[in-house]
């Protein structure tokens, strides 16, 4: 038996999969039916700093992430508690880049109905990846984790 396959959060798929579920479901819509929701001449102006923005937080989280000796692979064990680099300014940078990456694509493309799915989007990741990691992050360093969740919020 495999001791590694229970030692993880549980969580239901990999989070990006859920963001680009989302953004396909959007953009698949908004081809259909399309509805802007900005004016056409500030949507890229819009949409591309946030992307721009996504990327360093991205890239910052995963080499945070990597120098501590974890995996960012939710299915597989946390080894340690990151609380250094933005790790001190929110415990999960990594969705909180792909949702800055999802807005600004949503911004650039100008769909209204990839903004309005946003919402379920992060519902999904909230209850079905981040409660469980918590959860498990709880169990598994206990005090620890509670004191990093008391001190740094949740995204920002």
């Amino acid at each position: 038996m495999n001791n590694n396959k229970a030692d993880n959060a549980g969580v239901i798929t990999i989070p990006p999969f859920i963001y680009i579920i989302g953004l396909i479901a959007g953009l698949l819509i908004h081809y259909f039916y399309p509805r802007d929701f900005l004016p056409e001449a500030i949507a890229i102006w819009i949409g591309v700093p946030l992307i721009l923005v996504a990327f360093p937080i991205a890239v910052m989280a995963f080499k945070t992430f990597k120098q501590a000796e974890n995996d960012p692979d939710v299915r597989t064990p946390t080894t340690t508690i990151v609380t250094v680099g933005v790790y001190r300014l929110s415990r999960n940078p990594m969705y909180l880049s792909l949702a800055i990456l999802y807005l600004g694509i949503s911004c650039w493309v100008n769909s209204l109905w990839c903004l309005l799915l946003v919402l379920p989007v992060l519902i999904v990741v909230h209850e079905g990846v981040i409660k469980r990691e918590e959860k498990y992050l709880e169990k598994k360093f206990g005090d620890a984790y509670l004191q990093y969740k008391s001190k740094v919020r949740r995204w920002i």
